[in-house]
């Protein structure tokens, strides 16, 4: 029998679809800041002055620089906005997991125990005996 849906579980799901699609805002500024200060660098009045064609060309190797790290940092964001969706469904997908019960036969048969509180209890044994 399928459990039922909460309002909770469903504003959940809702929230999943929707929270891991923006990219992060801060990556725009921070790179247009970057881009303004490049260009503040070759516009300088008190500053080294530079020919034309090389703060052109210093300007276009910076803007390309840039462009390839603002390229990084949305691919770093989309990857991790995936990842974080991607685990946010498996914990709605756990809230609606099916949930088995027995509902007839018997409890007979063999049962095993884990070895790791037999090993534990048998660890506390012998030390609470070293220490007798």
């Amino acid at each position: 029998m399928t459990p039922p849906t909460t309002a909770q579980q469903t504003k959940y799901e809702g929230m999943v679809d929707t929270a891991f699609d923006t990219a992060d805002p801060t990556i725009g500024y921070t790179f247009a800041k970057s881009e303004q200060n490049l260009k503040d660098k070759f516009s300088n009045p008190w500053g080294f002055n530079y020919s034309p064609e090389v703060a052109e060309a210093s300007l276009g190797a910076g803007q390309e620089e840039l462009n390839q790290q603002r390229g990084l940092a949305y691919r770093a964001d989309a990857n991790q906005r995936r990842q974080g969706k991607l685990g946010a469904q498996a914990v709605a997908a756990g809230y609606s997991a099916p949930q088995l019960a027995q509902t007839g036969g018997t409890m007979e048969g063999s049962q095993t125990q884990p070895w790791g509180p037999a090993v534990i209890g048998a660890i506390g044994t012998a030390a609470g005996g070293a220490l007798g």
